[in-house]
């Protein structure tokens, strides 16, 4: 698996919601995502298991926005 690698250019906003503590950010490819800071919350594993957890619904062919 192979995810694309997008640079931040502009931070937009902080969201006030979850334990770690994400933001809104525009991408160089004039998109916007949602971040969460590595040394946030609940910590790198965390932020793995979303991931994964990410593609396996997109697998299974639940409602979700792909992260690709």
């Amino acid at each position: 698996m192979t995810l694309p690698t997008i640079i931040a250019t502009r931070y937009v906003l902080p969201l006030r919601e979850g334990g770690s503590l994400p933001g809104v950010v525009e991408g160089n490819d004039l998109g916007t995502y949602v971040i969460k800071f590595h040394g946030a919350g609940q910590g790198p594993k965390a932020l793995v298991a979303e991931i994964i957890v990410g593609d396996c619904s997109a697998a299974s062919a639940c409602a979700c926005r792909s992260s690709s």
